[in-house]
């Protein structure tokens, strides 16, 4: 399933560049679509790897460590090295600009944000706060929109606060890949419903539409569950039917807004559509894909391709017009020449040094 998530880290690099004149899937959906897939994953790698008999998986956190920060922190590392080159010339990015403004009476500020960047946990929530200066304190807002100092806009890596929520899916996961699947389906429904009653009555702008794990928690386990449909029918080879869901999503994805115009739902309403298909046809497009290599070294690289984009953006935005088609195409060539460089570069290099270290 190489192909699907490389398609949906660029669907995201495309969204965050400007390139929303195209009809595909937005980035909130696609990484909505990131979370079922990660369900799916996590549930086949404990399953067949790790076991499901522990609800404390020390391998399996571990693993997921190593997977996640390496990378994340060679992205940060070169981001602040890079913000630090620009400001010399006398260029800077977003992050920089804020850390640049702070004082050093702001000392109340800085130990929890420095924190934040480096660990990457607790990056969702600063999607929810805001720092009041005048009153040395952080302040809680329901509206994305409406914070006038947001904490996220301190992060080096933004697009990172995702790897938060999937941290404390990986946390939960093994104690959920062990329980039984009518459980499962309790918690998915448990956790729609949830969405659907704050949704009513509160509200479903951003962050509440995608960036809560409560309410994210639903689709993670929905991939869990597509996982143990292809567990139970392992042996039995994929069937027109299973090629023809496969394709039917993809053409959704990529045509997301036609559809939208075509059917005449909701966007909202026509996201979770995608999300269903999505579901029922992971276990064919995994059987599909699983033995090809080239799958393989594609779905390698979506994660560094995801967590490098803002920081091409972000240089990119010095020469390009944003949003212009040139922009967005650099932004999607660029991510993914520097996701290698970091994947197969760096980051194997410090494994490498690390294993004959030992």
């Amino acid at each position: 399933m190489g192909g699907i998530r490389i398609f949906l880290a660029l669907a995201v690099v495309i969204a965050h560049a400007g390139g929303g004149q195209l009809p595909l899937i937005d980035g909130a959906g696609a990484v909505q679509i990131f979370y079922i897939i990660s369900g799916f994953y996590v549930s086949l790698v404990l399953t067949e790897k790790y076991g499901t008999e522990r609800t404390l998986n020390l391998p399996f956190w571990r693993a997921r460590l190593v997977r996640i920060y390496p990378s994340y922190l060679i992205v940060l590392l070169v981001t602040v090295a890079s913000a630090l080159m620009l400001a010399r010339g006398g260029e800077t990015i977003p992050p920089l600009a804020k850390w640049n403004g702070l004082s050093q009476e702001d000392y109340w500020f800085w130990p929890r944000l420095l924190l934040t960047n480096i660990l990457i946990w607790g990056q969702d929530q600063t999607l929810f706060w805001g720092a009041d200066f005048a009153t040395e304190q952080f302040y809680f807002s329901p509206n994305f929109g409406s914070l006038e100092d947001p904490l996220w806009s301190y992060l080096f890596v933004p697009q990172a606060w995702t790897l938060s929520l999937e941290l404390t899916f990986y946390l939960m996961a093994p104690f959920l890949v062990s329980k039984k699947t009518r459980i499962l389906l309790a918690l998915a429904v448990a956790s729609l419903i949830c969405r659907i009653l704050f949704y009513y009555y509160a509200t479903h702008v951003d962050p509440w539409s995608y960036r809560f794990f409560p309410f994210e928690i639903a689709l993670f386990t929905l991939g869990v569950l597509s996982h143990r449909w292809y567990a139970a029918e392992t042996k039995s080879e994929t069937r027109l039917s299973g090629y023809c869901l496969v394709l039917i999503m993809l053409v959704a994805i990529v045509l997301f807004d036609w559809w939208v115009e075509l059917v005449g739902l909701p966007s909202m309403l026509m996201k979770w559509c995608v999300y269903g298909l999505m579901v029922i046809s992971l276990p064919s497009m995994f059987r599909a894909t699983k033995n090809s290599l080239i799958d393989r070294y594609l779905g390698e690289i979506s994660y560094e391709i995801y967590i490098c984009h803002m920081l091409v953006i972000w240089v990119l935005g010095l020469f390009f017009e944003v949003g212009s088609g040139k922009s967005v195409f650099a932004a999607c060539l660029f991510s993914m020449f520097l996701a290698i460089i970091v994947k197969y570069g760096v980051t194997q290099l410090l494994r490498r040094s690390v294993i004959m270290g030992k």
